[in-house]
């Protein structure tokens, strides 16, 4: 995953879909080793491993999809985006977006700092970031991912003069 994050995302997030869609290979890598985590065993692992490995799954589950749909404009064009599920961790299980990104990062770990981490392919979400996240190091880049969202001025303004706050 890490491979294909410094290949396709550039340093503003966005990702070549083009260039990934010519030569999916490192996505389909990533996506059939998560396949075969048993799913039993990730629940023994320690919570930054799992914290690591559901965002890590999420993002790519996002640019999978988008990837099955393009071109696309917006993720919004496509039905059941978030409902459907087609991101399968360990041999036989199957989730949705909407699952993991609620079910089991919102419920299972109760950590805000996770959902500025989440790229949902949409230029008001957080910034893919061009590197992997890993349980050694995912507390600190879940406070850098939360940090640079929170910060940053072209999803979230203040207006003191006209006593407003705009939040993407």
């Amino acid at each position: 995953w890490d491979q294909f994050l410094k290949k396709y995302v550039n340093e503003t997030g966005e990702v070549n879909y083009s260039a990934a869609q010519k030569d999916p290979s490192l996505l389909k890598t990533y996506l059939d080793k998560i396949r075969q985590i048993p799913f039993i065993e990730m629940k023994t692992w320690p919570r930054e491993e799992r914290i690591a490995l559901w965002v890590n799954v999420f993002n790519a589950g996002v640019i999978h999809l988008i990837l099955k749909h393009y071109p696309v404009k917006t993720v919004m064009r496509i039905s059941g985006f978030w409902e459907d599920p087609g991101v399968h961790v360990g041999r036989s299980n199957v989730f949705s977006l909407g699952q993991i990104e609620n079910d089991i990062l919102r419920r299972g770990f109760r950590d805000e700092k996770i959902f500025f981490s989440l790229a949902k392919g949409a230029k008001g979400s957080p910034r893919l970031r061009a590197e992997a996240y890993t349980g050694p190091e995912v507390e600190g880049q879940l406070y850098l991912a939360t940090r640079e969202f929170v910060n940053d001025e072209t999803r979230n303004r203040i207006d003191p003069a006209k006593k407003k706050v705009i939040l993407s």
